[in-house]
């Protein structure tokens, strides 16, 4: 399955790898600093430690960084709403449980949750996606039931 990514994603996740990149590579040279310092005691060492465990987290999520550009297909978002329906590339004003939100469903490369934008294959944005304006419904989101009410469907600026 393809995932959708606009070519503003695309950059964004360029980015994001060039940083990750940085951080592995500046990981590593303090790995080595710190090797150098005794050979002996190297493996008793709890800096190197501590910075072997950094390195294999900042290393894992390079690799998903890296893993997210396999597959994607470059899809920009609609700049028509042919009538005021939830999709990709979206941004949505809705009551969920009485409480107001506003969310914009994007692509691969842009989604920043505090920031109000979900990934369009997220479990929010999959139970979404399809609904009119002016619309309430029950759908259960991570086995808790949510009732949602469509108030404003609009296109992402």
């Amino acid at each position: 399955m393809s995932k959708l990514m606009t070519h503003r994603g695309y950059q964004n996740q360029l980015e994001r790898i060039k940083v990750l990149e940085a951080k592995v590579s500046e990981i590593e040279s303090k790995v080595g600093e710190v090797t150098t310092q005794s050979s002996e005691t190297w493996h008793d060492n709890a800096p190197y430690s501590i910075l072997v465990e950094e390195l294999g987290i900042a290393d894992r999520r390079l690799r998903e960084a890296h893993d997210e550009l396999n597959g994607c297909k470059f899809q920009e978002y609609p700049s028509t709403l042919s009538e005021p329906r939830v999709s990709y590339g979206t941004r949505v004003k809705i009551l969920r449980n009485g409480k107001p939100e506003e969310i914009s469903i994007v692509g691969y490369g842009e989604a920043d949750y505090e920031k109000g934008k979900v990934l369009y294959d997220c479990p929010l944005a999959l139970t979404l996606e399809g609904k009119l304006e002016m619309r309430a419904f029950t759908a259960q989101i991570n086995g808790k039931p949510n009732v949602f009410y469509i108030e404003k469907v609009m296109l992402i600026s």
